[in-house]
């Protein structure tokens, strides 16, 4: 799309549904943000996440997404620089949930070194993508095909030019129904913090869930 530096704006998204994740690109800024709507955790106009950078959700400052424009047809966005430039040409991916085939939410961390969190989705995950919102840290992709077999330690950070670390602190399952965690590290199980994600199925099929 492109932008007309209004607030209020909406864009159509083409889904079934009002999406629970977008991403935007300003396409003609060489250093502006991918900037991230979660529908877990942005709930007002001045919240957003950055996927290239480590910051924990923003709230105050620029606004970029306007949640009142969500809806079955449309997302909306306010003025802000890295969405809704006048003239500048915007891509955004949409995305929500559906059943047997992804899953968009978020979990609260409890600090286990052996027995995290278990997150329902429903089906067996094929990659997840997870963000710490509360603090400063990294993004993370874990999948089964890099490391098709529990636990799971393989990942990428796609905020990082890094290479992929397959240390013990990224360890996690993917089962038939969900993810465990199974450490304590700060990108997936801090105590009390909050994380985003999203889950693709390994399967995608409403009732493919056997292993």
């Amino acid at each position: 799309y492109t932008g007309n530096g209004s607030a209020g704006a909406t864009i159509g998204h083409g889904l079934s549904v009002a999406p629970d994740l977008v991403i935007a690109k300003r396409r003609t800024s060489a250093t502006e943000w991918w900037i991230v709507y979660h529908s877990s955790v942005c709930t007002g106009d001045d919240n957003w996440l950055a996927l290239n950078t480590t910051g924990a959700l923003r709230s105050g400052g620029e606004s970029m997404y306007d949640v009142s424009g969500f809806t079955s047809t449309t997302f909306g966005v306010n003025a802000g620089s890295g969405v809704n430039v006048s003239g500048a040409t915007q891509i955004s991916y949409c995305f929500h949930s559906v059943d047997g085939y992804s899953k968009i939410g978020s979990y609260v961390g409890n600090g286990s070194i052996t027995n995290g969190p278990f997150v329902y989705t429903g089906f067996r995950p094929s990659m997840v993508i997870f963000k710490n919102a509360t603090l400063a840290d990294d993004w993370q992709i874990q999948d089964t095909k890099r490391r098709p077999y529990n636990g799971i330690q393989n990942r990428l950070l796609p905020n990082s030019a890094a290479a992929e670390d397959t240390a013990i602190e990224a360890d996690v399952d993917f089962l038939s129904n969900g993810f465990k965690l199974r450490h304590s590290d700060n990108l997936m199980n801090a105590s009390g913090k909050i994380y985003i994600y999203i889950a693709f199925a390994e399967s995608p099929f409403k009732h493919s869930n056997a292993r």
